[in-house]
């Protein structure tokens, strides 16, 4: 059944419950400051969150948005246990959700389960669990699969960070007759230019040498760290001191003992003078350990749309990507690239390099507003072409 054209335009975004994973973190944090900063007549933004997301929200300093606090949302509450026995009982239909939206005049749910009765816009993070299902257990990749086929019959609009990754989805739909309304919406890094510290001020808490290169990459299975440390054991070989810094999570809980294995790795190679890990710091920190970074790295296995890399290109960074389909498609004038898996081409690449020295952050941030302005306008053309549509119920 179709329903007709509506003239305005009543966006929900949700934030999650509990942010499961940083990206997912930085992927609203750059969709809603972006959407802040270019406030439109005829789309009304709305984001619907509980308490415990309240800082985060804060952080953003949202002026133009409409903020709306829900005990539906918040966690362990009566309404939110409601909520789980209605999406178990009632799937998609979830009378008890629709009811709430409806009397907020909600016309589209955005970034959240579909809820049938409006325009959905739906995400797809990536397909890692097709391409790299060795990481991934039997049940985790069938929930998976579930997951993203609700969405496609579901969605009406199909969002993807990349063109590696529409093509992922186009390919996973093959069997599907209801293809596919779909926007690759590169996302640009939510970044403050206020709080971004020297280099002495990052000596000085962190104890690191001038030129040093920076992996911020989470410690997880994908992220292809012994190619890295495989690389540098070989350029420790060759009297090439150089001094790695490492941050981010030491969890995946695809395999808890990773971290573990890797830090054993370093050990016994005699590579702990070379890597230094920070832990997890203060995205500020991260960003001003971008800036000043000799040369940046990452040396993933997949990616649906790498935020760090975004983050490297912002502040002009020479960067050593490996070569999988995303960073190419990524890849900016500093960029180069090396094969996955050839930690002596890594090596190489590394010894041959020639770093780039911070820029001027006035500079930096002029050309950083400019992409964020432009990127904003794509959300809400994204948005508005979406209306244009009609929509199907199910």
């Amino acid at each position: 059944m179709s329903v007709g054209i509506m003239k305005k335009i009543n966006i929900a975004i949700i934030l999650p419950t509990d942010f499961t994973w940083n990206g997912e973190k930085n992927y609203f944090s750059s969709i809603i400051s972006a959407l802040d900063i270019l406030p439109n007549k005829k789309v009304k933004i709305n984001i619907f969150l509980g308490e415990q997301n309240q800082d985060f929200v804060k952080k953003l300093k949202i002026k133009h948005l409409n903020i709306i606090y829900s005990k539906i949302f918040k966690r362990n509450t009566f309404y939110n246990f409601l909520n789980k026995i209605f999406s178990i009982i009632f799937g998609y239909y979830n009378i008890l959700l629709y009811l709430y939206f409806k009397s907020k005049k909600i016309t589209h749910i955005s970034y959240f389960t579909p809820i049938v009765g409006f325009k959905n816009l739906v995400w797809f993070p990536d397909f890692q669990h097709i391409h790299l299902n060795k990481f991934f257990s039997k049940k985790d990749q069938t929930r998976r699969d579930k997951l993203y086929k609700n969405l496609i019959k579901y969605g009406d609009l199909h969002i993807v960070s990349s063109n590696d990754s529409k093509k992922d989805l186009i390919k996973f739909n093959n069997k599907s007759s209801n293809l596919l309304n779909t926007h690759v919406l590169n996302f640009i890094p939510n970044v403050n230019f206020e709080n971004i510290l020297n280099y002495q001020d990052l000596k000085k808490k962190y104890k690191i040498k001038k030129r040093y290169i920076y992996i911020p990459n989470q410690f997880w299975l994908h992220k292809n760290h012994i190619t890295l440390f495989k690389s540098i054991e070989i350029l420790k070989k060759q009297n090439k001191i150089i001094q790695f810094i490492l941050t981010g999570s030491k969890n995946d809980y695809r395999n808890l003992k990773y971290f573990k294995v890797l830090k054993s790795y370093l050990k016994n190679k005699n590579l702990e003078q070379n890597v230094k890990y920070l832990g997890e710091v203060p995205y500020n920190h991260v960003i001003s350990l971008i800036h000043n970074c000799y040369l940046f790295i990452n040396p993933s296995l997949f990616e649906g749309w790498s935020t760090t890399v975004e983050e490297a290109k912002i502040f002009k960074k020479k960067i050593l990507l490996s070569n999988i389909n995303v960073h190419i498609e990524q890849k900016d004038y500093n960029s180069v690239l090396f094969d996955k898996n050839d930690h002596i081409d890594l090596a190489n690449k590394i010894s041959k390099i020639k770093g780039i020295q911070p820029k001027k952050l006035l500079q930096l941030k002029k050309n950083y507003q400019l992409k964020k302005k432009i990127f904003s306008k794509k959300i809400y053309e994204m948005f508005k072409n979406q209306n244009k549509s009609k929509y199907h119920c199910v």
